[in-house]
């Protein structure tokens, strides 16, 4: 800081001086006594009763982005510095960055995890899956798994079934193979997009977005797939420029790395097959470069470098292999990737086009959960980076060949598949969009020689980057930690105390024989390994919830109105209260 003042023109320091003081009086009125103060003194003035609740959101959520937005732009301008200075060294600031990326996405990523899964999706059914394979119980309970739930690949579970053998049910230490795994890829996106455009600074900034993201957060909190094929998705990328794009060594070793992050990504999701194919594509276009002198093909693969034909296949043994391994050690398990083009129609095919207005998502900063009339900010940088993203591949297509050979793979998987998830399926293409993203600001910057607009440029992006990383640091701060957890608790999730009242009554008094009639069948089973049927057939229990989960499809039998009797009936066959608490209601059929 000493070394920027002395180097930095009056006005500058004068600037620097004022950034100090700002983040020193913002943290000073995060307290709440004088947040206190200030709406009793503004009342005052305005002679009016002012919100203490809104307007001490107001002043909270003001002062840390102002206090963010300072201390980034201090941290920034003394990085500029040292990048000019004589003291600077390239390699030691990589290891450097890269540790502090790894640390910060640990932290922020852990501080949203609360102990639980959320109720009503898929998570329970990975932690079953996981403990089955931990028990080593997985092949004999595969039959009643099955009528539980939709089959599951065995990929993320085998991850989470190591968790499971040292802590048991901890979901902490569960929800953190997820966190762990994204802060590792937060590191290499950063040396991989270094590795592109040679340039730390973009490289960084847009590192810093994936660290302080709020939507990929929150996402931590599930316990599913989703996240690990992103983050191998990522690792073939880097993985495949490496051995074909890049001067390295190691490439043996390499390509047997990415034969195994291809067949994990695979087993993850359905879409993680896009990593092998995006390599054999490249090796097609090589082949057919090789015989044909088509200009187009010369120039899409003008950057890569010759191979040994040996690495070329070690990532397909790699991948067979471990696809036999797994087929020995789970015969009987079948894939139900085909579910998904069950309702594919000519019209399915253009419905996940709007997936890239879904990745607004990825934008959507604090201010906007808490101040919806804000969402103008999330829009502006979504648009922004869409034109950023369009501008560096339209410039340097003939460089990205991996990246948009993968993205084009996962657009067409997505247009193909029948159902809409949201964000969560198109996480792996954020990672090509943010290598366009970064080529696009490299290409700016190359582009504009006037000194004037390239400073005027430069300012803008620093501001707007600055901006958005303030914002996204109010996601993990403690307060709307806090408030977020409480709204959690409050909407009713399945670690809930009333919630593991009723599977522990279960579990201990009625048999494992028993069938229930439940809208949750992964939940129970988890819990208490019981399988649930369908309203058609003849049941044993009714277990009704009074809990919300996230699925708004998954609804009780009953209304809510229905089960406050003593004795309900299902299908003409009574059903008598057994056990009850706030949130659950049991019965048992009349015999």
């Amino acid at each position: 800081m000493v070394e920027l003042l002395k180097r930095a023109s009056k006005i500058e320091r004068l600037f620097y001086y004022f950034l100090c003081f700002t983040f020193f009086f913002s943290v000073f009125l995060m307290l709440p006594y004088c947040r206190l103060n200030i709406i009793n003194f503004m009342g005052l003035l305005l002679h009016k009763n002012l919100s203490y609740v809104f307007w001490n959101k107001v002043l909270l959520y003001t002062f840390v982005t102002v206090a963010s937005f300072s201390f980034y732009w201090l941290i920034s301008s003394l990085f500029n510095q040292y990048t000019k200075s004589d003291k600077f060294n390239l390699k030691q600031s990589i290891i450097l960055i890269s540790f502090i990326l790894f640390i910060t996405s640990l932290l922020v990523q852990s501080v949203l995890l609360y102990n639980g899964i959320v109720y009503g999706t898929d998570d329970p059914a990975y932690v079953a899956i996981a403990r089955e394979i931990a028990e080593n119980t997985y092949k004999t309970d595969f039959l009643s798994m099955q009528k539980a739930f939709f089959q599951y690949t065995v990929g993320y579970p085998a991850l989470l079934a190591i968790i499971y053998k040292i802590f048991g049910i901890n979901y902490y230490a569960i929800k953190f193979v997820n966190v762990f795994l994204y802060a590792i890829s937060v590191v290499v996106l950063f040396n991989l997009l270094f590795e592109l455009i040679k340039d730390i600074e973009i490289s960084l900034f847009i590192s810093s977005l994936f660290c302080l993201n709020f939507t990929i957060s929150d996402w931590q909190n599930h316990t599913m797939s989703d996240t690990p094929c992103m983050v191998l998705s990522l690792f073939c990328l880097a993985l495949i420029h490496s051995i074909y794009f890049k001067e390295s060594t190691g490439k043996y070793f390499k390509a047997i790395l990415l034969g195994i992050c291809s067949f994990l990504a695979y087993e993850c999701r359905m879409n993680g097959l896009v990593c092998i194919l995006t390599l054999f594509s490249i090796q097609i276009l090589i082949c057919i470069r090789k015989f044909f002198n088509f200009k187009i093909l010369q120039k899409i693969t003008i950057n890569y470098i010759k191979t040994n034909w040996k690495i070329h296949l070690i990532p397909y043994i790699v991948f067979i292999v471990l696809l036999i391994l797994q087929k020995i050690m789970y015969p009987d398990l079948p894939r139900t990737d085909a579910h998904f083009y069950k309702d594919l129609s000519f019209q399915a095919l253009f419905q996940h086009f709007h997936f890239f207005y879904i990745m607004n998502e990825f934008f959507i900063s604090a201010w906007n959960q808490v101040f919806q009339q804000f969402n103008i900010l999330s829009k502006i940088a979504f648009y922004s980076s869409l034109l950023l993203a369009l501008y560096g591949l339209l410039r340097n297509w003939k460089q990205l060949l991996p990246f948009w050979i993968f993205a084009i793979g996962n657009v067409i998987i997505y247009c193909i598949w029948g159902g809409f998830g949201g964000i969560r399926l198109y996480f792996p293409i954020i990672m090509s969009l943010s290598v366009f993203c970064a080529c696009g600001a490299k290409s700016i910057k190359n582009d504009i020689h006037s000194e004037k607009a390239a400073s005027c440029i430069k300012f803008i992006g620093k501001f707007s980057v600055i901006c958005f990383c303030a914002m996204f640091t109010i996601s993990v701060f403690p307060v709307y930690t806090r408030n977020y957890k409480d709204t959690i608790k409050v909407n009713g999730h399945s670690y809930s105390a009333e919630a593991q009242d009723i599977w522990s009554y279960i579990s201990n008094n009625i048999s494992d024989d028993k069938i229930f009639l439940f809208r949750s069948p992964r939940e129970l089973y988890l819990y208490t390994k019981h399988l649930t049927t369908t309203p058609d057939q003849e049941a044993d229990y009714y277990l009704h919830s009074f809990e919300k989960p996230i699925d708004t499809e998954l609804k009780n039998l009953l209304s809510d109105e229905a089960v406050s009797e003593e004795q309900i009936e299902l299908n003409g066959k009574p059903f008598t209260l057994e056990y009850s608490n706030d949130k659950f209601r049991l019965f048992h059929a009349v015999q």
